[in-house]
């Protein structure tokens, strides 16, 4: 199968989950290209996010954040890792591009003319419809929850916010958000003390299932799992972070080890 990979700049989480999916992937199938995408919330401006994040979630974890991000960066320097998606498609031979919002019409051209089979997606918007058309057998996505609920932004928050089973799927994308056919499906059984720790966990378990979801899809296996109720949730205010502050937390400073022990 001949896979694109279009990604939002995020080199926190995305850059590590792809340095350690590619070398798996390719093993059955064929990585042609990654798309490099700005990285975004819910079509705020960088400016309109941070003060989102300041007055919703509070300074300390705001702060919180911010070092994790530094932190981030130099695990990477010390442990000599590509500073950038650019770098990292370099150093695997693999095709890089800027992906542009304003003009999907040459993705879409990409996709039809190079014949890819597969497009995995990790991204914070909607693709057109015409995207997905041009992609020969589907588009994957990942949601970091028991689809179909919890369906839509920040899925471990909802879902510790309302007491409910936590986990991952993978699914073919549709027009609707987050309603196409589920290819797989993890329950985690361990609670989280942080939603940081939680994504942590997720990124890491990527590069095995992804490449389930990938055999699923080729093989046409889907997953029902209508016995869930469908429910779809946007960002949440400084409310429903009180709520949620009193069950789990956003970021902790154990998190910290545990980005650090998955560079080890």
């Amino acid at each position: 199968m001949n896979i694109s990979i279009l990604v939002e700049d995020d080199k926190v989480f995305a850059l590590k989950t792809w340095e350690d999916s590619i070398n798996l992937i390719n093993k059955k199938n064929k990585i042609c290209s990654i798309w490099l995408a700005k990285k975004e919330l819910k079509k705020m401006s960088f400016f309109d996010q941070l003060i989102w994040y300041y007055t919703t979630i509070g300074v300390l974890n705001f702060l919180k954040l911010f070092l994790f991000t530094i932190y981030s960066f130099l695990l990477r320097v010390i442990n000599n890792k590509p500073l950038g998606f650019k770098k990292l498609s370099k150093s695997y031979n693999i095709k890089f591009y800027k992906y542009d919002k304003r003009a999907p019409k040459r993705f879409d051209s990409y996709l039809r003319e190079n014949e890819i089979d597969i497009l995995i997606i990790m991204i914070g918007f909607v693709l057109p419809t015409s995207t997905i058309n041009s992609v020969r057998v589907g588009v994957i996505n990942k949601h970091a929850s028991l689809l179909p609920s919890f369906k839509g932004l920040w899925p471990y928050f909802w879902t510790i916010l309302y007491d409910s089973e936590l986990g991952v799927s993978y699914h073919l994308v549709s027009e609707n958000i987050d309603s196409g056919k589920i290819l797989f499906q993890h329950r985690i059984i361990n609670r989280f003390d942080s939603m940081t720790g939680f994504y942590l966990y997720v990124f890491s378990k990527f590069k095995f299932h992804i490449n389930e979801a990938i055999k699923n899809l080729t093989e046409e296996k889907f997953i029902n799992n209508d016995i869930k109720k469908s429910t779809y949730f946007s960002l949440p205010n400084k409310r429903d972070y009180e709520i949620f502050s009193k069950k789990s937390a956003i970021i902790l400073f154990d998190d910290f080890f545990f980005l650090k022990k998955l560079y080890e």
